[in-house]
């Protein structure tokens, strides 16, 4: 509620987050046997597939559906942001789960230096990789789409995230006025376009005309040897 958004919104969120973490803890303890040690194949797995690839789908789909539903996700950002939320969801369990359910299987203890060294040398490397492959992507088309909004112009074809096509009529702070038939006019949120497609003009360059005597006569093939 900090951020603005409404009480409804704020509750769905915090409905799909508890059941997300309900589902998550009900269907790892419906593994038999299954150890917070994480010591087996079959306890990693579940936790992999239980809680970091299934419990998140509560939370992605009814969080992004509240955000939908108060005005504050445009249909058009739904599939992205979803897909956000899950994989941000995802990743935290992966990265999380496995070190709070250990640490609940043992007294906390200090490692050996070698440990540490290791332990540290990994986070270094789970860290940079979620960098490169998550975060420098997304910011850099969240730029590109910026960049391309914000060179959208008067009489631009467009096309929304839905598949819409239509030229822009007027342009708003937030919204766009475009024509997608013969006198029909629609108002869409900017952030819901996808592309600017622009006609290019090409220029041809026109042929070099050669002049040709008509008294001149043409020069005689070359006779074979």
């Amino acid at each position: 509620m900090l951020t603005g958004a409404p009480i409804l919104v704020a509750i769905g969120i915090a409905v799909g987050n508890s059941l997300e973490a309900f589902f998550g803890a009900y269907a790892l303890r419906r593994i038999p046997g299954f150890r917070l040690s994480l010591d087996r194949v079959r306890d990693a797995i579940g936790l992999i597939i239980l809680a970091a690839a299934l419990a998140p789908l509560i939370a992605a789909t009814v969080g992004v559906t509240s955000l939908q539903l108060g005005g504050l996700v445009p249909s058009g950002a739904f599939a992205s942001t979803w897909r956000a939320w899950w994989l941000g969801d995802a990743i935290g369990a992966v990265l999380v789960a496995p070190l709070v359910l250990v640490w609940a299987t043992k007294p906390p203890a200090i490692p050996p230096a070698y440990q540490l060294l290791e332990a540290g040398a990994l986070t270094l490397a789970v860290v940079t990789a979620g960098l490169l492959l998550f975060v420098v992507p997304a910011r850099r088309r969240r730029q590109s789409h910026g960049s391309m909004q914000d060179s959208i112009d008067v009489g631009d074809e467009i096309i929304t995230a839905g598949g819409l096509h239509g030229f822009v009529r007027e342009i708003g702070e937030e919204t766009l006025k475009i024509e997608i038939a013969p006198d029909v006019v629609a108002v869409l949120d900017r952030r819901a376009v996808a592309a600017v497609a622009r006609e290019v003009d090409v220029e041809v360059e026109p042929e070099e005309e050669v002049e040709v005597d008509p008294n001149e006569a043409p020069e005689p093939p070359p006779q074979p040897g």
